[in-house]
């Protein structure tokens, strides 16, 4: 499935990332080098793939922008 509509990212590109370290919105951010334009709507589901993959419960932020705790 497309996480990022707009970079055409799907779901295997973002978990071959967050294995190869990435685990911030940020880190994924940069390493798939996202252009300025981005309409966010990507945020919230890089943030639940990263806390799946940690293992940790999605803590309820419902920013679509880039906030600094969603950039962490």
């Amino acid at each position: 499935m497309y996480v990022c509509v707009c970079n055409a990212i799907n779901d295997r590109q973002v978990k071959q990332a967050m294995n190869e370290g990435m685990l911030s919105v940020r880190a994924l951010r940069q390493y798939f080098a996202y252009p300025e334009k981005c309409c966010g709507k990507c945020n919230r589901c890089l943030r639940e793939m990263i806390n799946e993959h940690l293992g940790e419960s999605v803590d309820g932020c419902t920013s679509q922008d880039m906030c600094e705790e969603c950039l962490a």
